[in-house]
């Protein structure tokens, strides 16, 4: 039931009405209600019940959900006395001790022992003390004072303050009423065409449009908008469970997984958000098929800047598999918890892709390809990088697998000094935070190829790497390069083909023979082998796993993705129109 006239007006506004002000009426219902034909109202009369069939009741289906935050707060002065007392009179204004604990001390810090609580109407209010005796706090505050002079007022002389600050905090449980709509917002699309779905990506195209094109290390608008409309659809779906959420554009945003969504959502990053583009739409079209059909435009632009450079490449079509009839929901608080913790490395993505959306391993990868947009912030997730270079984060690619396979990763833990946010950064020859930025990656997104033993037994941590002899992440360079001293595999082209003939940073790539030197690139020039080319066992059980037989559960197709982009293109299409219409048995082709 809506009790508040601010919710009731946005409801009323959210669902269609107008609101037309508060009433107080015993014959209409209680709360929130709108009037058929009408607008929406607020009847402060809360024993009101419905007298007629032209009232409806305007419920909240647990849309918003009221946080109250009590913070106290007790600070000590330096005032000298700290405390006194006064014979048969009442302490100064605002310095009567009327707390039992802070009786005890004061009288302790004068020279009194505290002797009990008492109820008195005979005795001082609050804090005293008897003439050769001890002090008392007497609970009874009616009490006052008697001719007997042994009795003293026990005063704080202002030695604490204490302040209480409650704060109380409502937000929108679902993104359905953030929305501007001037209609009745659709909850279901009923009917949806080519050109609809083209109109959507042309208005999301041209919000995109008006974002600078700079990227540098630490500024790239165009990469942090196109991954938050990315990460948006992606903790949609991913929060499907046993037939329950996945596409229903509705987020639980009391998780802390979901922060920083609300900017490109309705608040505005660098002054646009979907709200912009989808108040064209709303009567129409839900936003549970908006958010879809939005987060395929971002790839689609994306992939745009992927071909302005390279025509040869190919493109990406969402459009011709498109299928709606998604409804959105109006409350979602099931889905707390539901997202994958990075922390908990490939047993999340287990949990989580295969286990509850149906994905395999490999489906699982190639979805995974979505972070080669954007990049983590502290302020969200607690993590901190780009997936790619800041250059590759505006590009729908596969560099990703390349990022992941042909650099060295070693472990940093406790990022801004929490010790449950632990990642990988790039520690190659290549690493260049000035130009490239900061390069980071996830447990969940090196566990596919690497685990922290030889045999495959132990999942990769960032957080315990150090302590596991676990200090760095490389590959075999034969298998994503052509280009290997001595050596011609031309099946595997990722260096040649997407990383600038850059291995580690190197466009030297040493050979087979010379396994020391690749780990010295990759990893430091601490690991460079000894002048006979002898590598110690130490350096050898730095690695991440025995790098010529990696146990990490798609090591196949990650390395498949490295050096063949069409490949990655294909799957992932498929990985993501499973993860898009989980949840849907009915919908329909444009």
């Amino acid at each position: 039931m809506i009790i508040n006239i601010s919710q009731c007006e946005v409801a009323g506004e959210a669902t269609g009405y107008s609101f037309e002000g508060t009433v107080s009426k015993s014959t209409r219902p209680a709360g929130c209600f709108v009037e058929r034909s009408g607008g929406s109202y607020f009847n402060s009369d809360l024993t009101g019940s419905s007298t007629s069939s032209k009232y409806s009741a305007l419920c909240s289906a647990d849309a918003w959900v009221t946080t109250t935050t009590t913070t106290t707060t007790t600070t000590t002065t330096t005032t000298t006395p700290l405390y006194y007392t006064v014979s048969m009179s009442n302490c100064a204004d605002g310095s009567m001790i009327i707390d039992v604990t802070q009786c005890e001390v004061a009288g302790e810090a004068i020279g009194y022992s505290y002797w009990e609580t008492v109820s008195s109407t005979n005795r001082p209010a609050g804090c005293y003390v008897e003439k050769d005796g001890g002090s008392w706090f007497n609970s009874d505050l009616t009490g006052s004072w008697t001719t007997n002079a042994k009795y003293s007022a026990l005063c704080s002389a202002h030695a604490w303050t204490t302040t209480t600050t409650t704060t109380t905090t409502t937000y929108w449980q679902s993104p359905y009423f953030w929305m501007r709509c001037e209609g009745k917002q659709a909850l279901t699309t009923e009917s949806m065409t080519f050109e609809d779905y083209d109109s959507i990506f042309n208005k999301v195209e041209s919000l995109y449009q008006t974002l600078p094109d700079t990227c540098n290390a630490t500024y790239c608008p165009q990469a942090d908008w196109a991954g938050c409309v990315l990460r948006m659809a992606g903790h949609d779906f991913m929060d499907y469970a046993d037939g329950e959420g996945g596409s229903d554009a509705c987020i639980y945003m009391d998780d802390i997984d979901n922060l920083g969504l609300a900017e490109c959502l309705h608040e505005g990053e660098f002054g646009i958000s979907m709200a912009d583009a989808f108040v064209d739409f709303c009567t129409t079209i839900s936003l549970a098929d908006f958010v879809v059909v939005a987060a395929e435009a971002v790839m689609n632009i994306s992939r745009q800047h992927v071909l302005n450079e390279d025509p040869s490449r190919a493109g990406v079509d969402f459009r011709s598999s498109f299928k709606y009839g998604r409804t959105t929901a109006l409350s979602c608080s099931w889905a707390h918890g539901r997202l994958p913790n990075p922390e908990d490395s490939c047993s999340a993505v287990n949990t989580t892709f295969v286990q509850r959306m149906g994905l395999s391993w490999g489906q699982s990868a190639a979805l995974m390809g979505v972070h080669t947009l954007g990049r983590a912030k502290p302020e969200n997730s607690g993590y901190d990088g780009w997936w790619s270079d800041v250059e590759n984060s505006r590009k729908f690619n596969n560099d990703y697998y390349v990022s992941v396979l042909l650099k060295g990763w070693g472990p940093e833990a406790s990022i801004g000094g929490n010790p449950g946010k632990n990642q990988w950064k790039r520690i190659d020859r290549g690493v260049n935070e000035t130009h490239l930025g900061k390069e980071m990656m996830l447990n969940t997104d090196m566990c596919f190829v690497y685990t922290m033993d030889n045999e495959g037994l132990v999942e990769l941590d960032a957080a315990t790497a150090v302590e596991n002899n676990c200090s760095c992440t490389w590959y075999m360079a034969v298998k994503v390069s052509g280009n290997v001293s001595g050596v011609n595999f031309t099946e595997n082209k990722a260096a040649e083909l997407y990383n600038n003939n850059e291995f580690c940073g190197s466009t030297y790539i040493p050979g087979p023979d010379a396994f020391g030197l690749q780990r010295a690139i990759c990893c430091g020039d601490e690991f460079l082998p000894s002048e006979d080319g002898k590598v110690s066992d130490e350096f050898t059980a730095a690695d991440c796993g025995l790098i010529v037989d990696l146990k990490g559960p798609a090591v196949s197709q990650m390395t498949t993705f490295a050096n063949d982009e069409d490949a990655w293109l294909s799957v992932f299409s498929t990985a993501w129109r499973i993860a898009t219409t989980n949840g849907y048995e009915s919908l329909k082709r444009l």
